[in-house]
């Protein structure tokens, strides 16, 4: 590949909304990525299963299962090196900070062909949202499916009984000449970047860590889908630091109900100012990251953040991206 060409992006994704009418006594957890995605993994499973086995391990559906190809993922890498993983789940949760009232707003991206699947996650989530969402008394009844179509929200309504989106259409990068020499990455969700089996904490974190999880999470997430990333891995000098930084520890936990005990989901939050400066070609990366998410636990939306800049003729203002989580519904 030659230097400076941007190679045309791999993996197609869509964005969806969801939005709940929340009764009166609704308190959701201060991060509810965590019980949404149990109580979403709870109702998929008991719509897809259809041997009503209490496990998935040895099934004979499991390769036409949607829910072990949401949550099951199979494996990759070399068996006979003992070197294997589970493949990235196909879908990202992102829940915005603030709703509109009376509503819960949850915001899903699916993945390659998990794109085909809209309608039994959007019967899973409301499946969940009637059971309660992290305890009983969060009962949530779905009232409204949106799409991300041309830079606002398009309303999905059932054709013969079935969601019919919209096809994906992926945001293309603005030109990175427009842009400027440096870049705001504002953390939507906490940044769990895993490196010698312990997550980095806010003093460790370098642009190195940062753009070369982003260029491996993108990676797995395209060969998971049969696709090959055409972009070369993004040098990034070790001792190049930010061009400005404000972060912090979150420190949290999230209680599992199978194995019955407490696992701490902790991460950094804050923002830090990327200089552009030899990431030209990994400017795609940094783009579209902001719709995959980065780091561990991005299926209970970990990991979310947001670009802003400074356009190069604009000013301040002009060159700042729209909140991709925008309250216009």
């Amino acid at each position: 590949m030659q230097a400076g060409v941007v190679p045309s992006w791999p993996l197609p994704y869509a964005r969806f909304r969801l939005a709940f009418e929340a009764s009166r006594g609704t308190r959701l957890p201060p991060y509810p990525g965590s019980a949404w995605r149990g109580a979403f993994g709870w109702a998929l499973r008991d719509l897809a299963c259809v041997t009503g086995q209490p496990d998935c391990r040895g099934c004979a559906f499991a390769s036409r299962c949607v829910y072990q190809r949401l949550f099951e993922t199979a494996r990759q890498g070399r068996p006979e090196s003992g070197m294997t993983t589970h493949a990235p789940h196909p879908f990202v949760l992102r829940l915005p900070p603030s709703h509109p009232a009376g509503l819960v707003l949850v915001d899903i991206h699916l993945f390659g062909e998990a794109m085909r699947w809209l309608d039994e996650v959007v019967m899973a989530f409301a499946r969940a949202g009637r059971a309660g969402v992290g305890g009983a008394r969060n009962r949530l009844g779905l009232v409204r499916v949106l799409q991300r179509v041309g830079g606002s929200w398009a309303e999905l309504s059932p054709d013969s009984g079935r969601l019919t989106p919209f096809p994906a259409a992926v945001d293309e990068p603005p030109d990175i000449a427009c842009v400027g020499r440096q870049v705001r990455v504002e953390l939507q969700s906490p940044l769990r970047i895993v490196r010698r089996g312990r997550p980095l904490r806010p003093e460790e974190l370098t642009p190195r860590h940062f753009v070369h999880a982003l260029y491996a999470r993108v990676r797995k997430l395209a060969r998971a889908q049969g696709q090959t990333l055409q972009m070369f891995w993004p040098q990034v000098p070790s001792e190049v630091g930010f061009a400005g930084v404000s972060l912090r520890w979150i420190d949290f936990c999230r209680r599992s109900s199978r194995q019955g005990r407490r696992h701490p989901i902790g991460g950094i939050a804050g923002h830090f100012d990327l200089s552009l400066a030899g990431l030209e070609t990994a400017w795609p990366l940094l783009w579209h990251g902001q719709f995959l998410h980065v780091g561990k636990l991005t299926a209970i939306g970990h990991g979310g953040y947001r670009l802003r800049w400074h356009s190069v003729a604009g000013g301040a203002s002009a060159g700042q991206m729209t909140d991709p989580r925008e309250q216009d519904i």
